[in-house]
């Protein structure tokens, strides 16, 4: 039977195999999904370089902290993973590793669900730049968003604003204690710190009841630690990265099995998860 990976560090709260069951089930092929748990990120080059020898491997994806690390891995990049230097999808095809990045359309279309897109400009500040900031930017740029970011390392995206700015993609920054905006759209967790159990050190005060909250990070049937938290000043719009990660799912498979899924079927699945659950 043909395989699917999953690649990264800490996966024991990893929802992805019981959507990839809904998935291989709705398309009618069948495939595995296993994950693969490194825990030390020097394994990864080599892992990665060898995946080709995998047998039955269709292709993988990666998630936290490899998504830069995997990137260099490829032979093949698509365009929008050329922008971002971020891959969370890899498909192994004529002996060669191409990359690829969902997680840009996957939150669109979550936006678009939980109507925190509209026609007007929408300011967002995104709080952490890991491999999926990167790769998220991009679209949301193109979709009419407002790009606001800050980061516990303010170097970090001094960098990365001058990285965008050559694709006339024009961000503003912030040091993570000195947010001087107060009254954005939405906010954006995309720090790890919900593994962890805690939530990033932003300024309470940027919390209202009419801001909208969404955390990358998710937990089924209950509230991420950041969540909690907002809720605790005020903010009444909060959602998790549950429906962006299946619907990032969706559109892996259409590049693993050259498929077409649209938001329709995504919607479809999503609720077949949900309900499952």
């Amino acid at each position: 039977m043909k395989k699917v990976l999953l690649i990264g560090e800490k996966l024991n709260y990893s929802e992805s195999p019981k959507i990839h069951n809904i998935i291989s089930k709705y398309i009618n092929y069948d495939y595995t999904y296993e994950k693969i748990e490194l825990k030390n990120i020097n394994y990864i080059n080599d892992f990665i370089k060898n995946i080709k020898n995998f047998k039955d491997l269709i292709g993988a994806n990666i998630t936290t902290p490899f998504k830069e690390d995997v990137y260099k891995c490829c032979n093949v990049i698509t365009e929008n993973s050329k922008i971002s230097k971020s891959v969370n999808t890899i498909k192994i095809e004529n002996n060669k590793i191409k990359g690829h990045n969902t997680d840009g359309y996957g939150l669109l279309y979550d936006f678009k669900r939980l109507n925190y897109y509209n026609n007007k400009k929408n300011d967002i500040l995104i709080i952490g730049l890991g491999g999926t900031s990167r790769s998220i930017i991009p679209i949301l740029y193109k979709n009419n968003y407002n790009i606001f970011l800050t980061n516990r390392t303010f170097s970090k995206i001094q960098y990365i604003k001058e990285y965008f700015y050559k694709f006339n993609i024009k961000i503003n920054i912030f040091e993570i204690n000195n947010i001087k905006k107060k009254d954005f759209d939405i906010i954006l967790n995309a720090t790890s710190s919900g593994i962890y159990n805690d939530v990033p050190n932003i300024d309470s005060n940027l919390i209202n009841d009419k801001i909208k909250i969404y955390d990358l990070y998710y937990n089924f049937n209950k509230d991420t630690p950041f969540i909690i938290w907002c809720k605790k000043y005020g903010s009444l719009y909060n959602n998790d990265g549950l429906g962006m990660l299946v619907a990032q799912a969706v559109y892996s498979s259409n590049f693993w099995f050259n498929l077409n899924l649209n938001e329709n079927d995504i919607d479809i699945i999503l609720n077949k998860f949900i309900n499952k659950n």
